[in-house]
């Protein structure tokens, strides 16, 4: 009973931090979701491409998008940039829980197998990146990357609500 009043008040204690707090939590989730989606696009293309890769992964990955509409991506790209972004768009909808209309019911599942399938698939090319490293380091890099761009940027979203939140009822 003892340890149950200690853990609520623990809780309480997380729930009053301050706003920058939850700001500053926020652009770190941010640049950690960022990080492991370029990374993960990165992967995505070498894996789909058979290629390996011996650039280090950086933030200029977004520029993909930014040429891809500008029609500067070159034509043997679209292909790998088609996959690793589409796959990054299915890991957010899937980790903001995107409501799919339930009607037709085959859409539906259909629509989250998909989802589904492409997150494994993709899972699978950062196994396949991480191979230097042997079992264990392939199954905690893929567990990683997963957790980084499914979840981090939920949370980043999370904090900076919840700190706009307490600077809306703070007076």
């Amino acid at each position: 009973m003892a340890n149950e009043h200690v853990v609520a008040k623990k809780v309480v204690q997380v729930t009053t931090w301050p706003p920058l707090m939850y700001f500053v939590l926020g652009i770190l989730a941010f640049l950690f979701w960022a990080a492991g989606t370029a990374v993960q696009v990165q992967t995505s293309e070498a894996w789909i491409m058979s290629a390996k890769v011996d650039a280090f992964p950086t933030l200029s990955t977004f520029g993909q998008v930014v040429d891809f509409f500008a029609g500067r991506l070159p034509a043997n790209q679209i292909v790998p940039f088609i996959f690793a972004w589409g796959v990054q768009i299915a890991l957010i909808i899937a980790s903001v829980g995107v409501e799919m209309p339930k009607h037709p019911a085959w859409r539906y599942y259909l629509s989250w197998s998909v989802v589904i399938l492409l997150i494994g698939v993709n899972s699978a090319g950062d196994f396949a990146y991480s191979s230097a490293y042997g079992f264990w380091g392939q199954t905690g890099f893929t567990l990683v990357i997963l957790f980084v761009t499914f979840c981090m940027g939920l949370i980043a979203v999370v904090c900076f609500m919840q700190g706009f939140h307490k600077l809306s009822t703070e007076k």
